[in-house]
């Protein structure tokens, strides 16, 4: 399995656990928020072919 196959299961996992379990752990979501983050920089640079985009950084609130 590759890394960009695993990061959408896990994220996916999560995101149904909140969904249909209640699940209520602020660690899983601020890690979903960075899993989509970097699930969107990868989808960007694969579809635009733009390799050398400048990730701009990321503050989830709380880790400042």
């Amino acid at each position: 399995m590759t890394t960009s196959s695993l990061y959408f299961t896990n994220y996916a996992a999560l995101g149904n656990q909140a969904v249909h379990e209640y699940h209520n752990d602020l660690n899983d979501a601020q890690m979903c928020l960075r899993l989509g983050f970097r699930l969107a920089v990868w989808y960007y640079r694969l579809v635009t072919k733009d390799y050398d985009f400048p990730v701009p950084g990321v503050c989830v609130a709380g880790t400042w």
